[in-house]
């Protein structure tokens, strides 16, 4: 019995990583879409702060998948494949999410700028709140662009 505890604590602590980082992605693609109704800088923080988010969510995944794997030999055939899909399943969501997360970063960073308009894209909306909020007026008056 401690043995089916300590398996579903196991599958537990995956899940949670596993949502944490569905979670970030569905917000992600929520950011990206056309009219999403997100604020700027909520749009900025889910792309700048998602590297953050699902690297602690592979932290604590990596620790429920090890601990899968160290029970499965001594649970039935049964549990045994259902241990072994659900750790292939997080592996591959763990994984799906950090490439996303580092290329969201990557391609805000790469994005380029149109240095003569002054306008700034749909990401950098955040860091023009913040230059308006200071009281510095913004030498071009031109819409955020996504």
């Amino acid at each position: 019995m401690l043995l089916l505890v300590q398996l579903a604590l196991a599958i537990a602590l995956v899940a949670a990583a596993l949502a944490i980082v569905v979670l970030w992605l569905l917000l992600l693609a929520f950011s990206y879409g056309g009219e999403s109704g997100l604020m700027p800088w909520v749009g900025a923080g889910i792309v700048l702060y998602g590297l953050w988010v699902v690297a602690l969510a592979i932290v604590v995944g990596a620790a429920g998948i090890f601990w899968l794997s160290r029970l499965a030999p001594y649970v039935s055939p049964k549990w045994r494949k259902s241990a072994a899909g659900f750790r292939w399943v997080a592996t591959v969501t763990l994984g799906i999410g950090f490439v996303a997360a580092v290329g969201a970063l990557a391609a805000e960073k790469l994005h380029p700028k149109d240095p003569f308009d002054g306008c700034v894209s749909y990401r950098d909306a955040a860091a023009s709140a913040a230059v308006a909020a200071s009281g510095a007026k913004p030498e071009v008056d031109c819409p955020v662009r996504k």
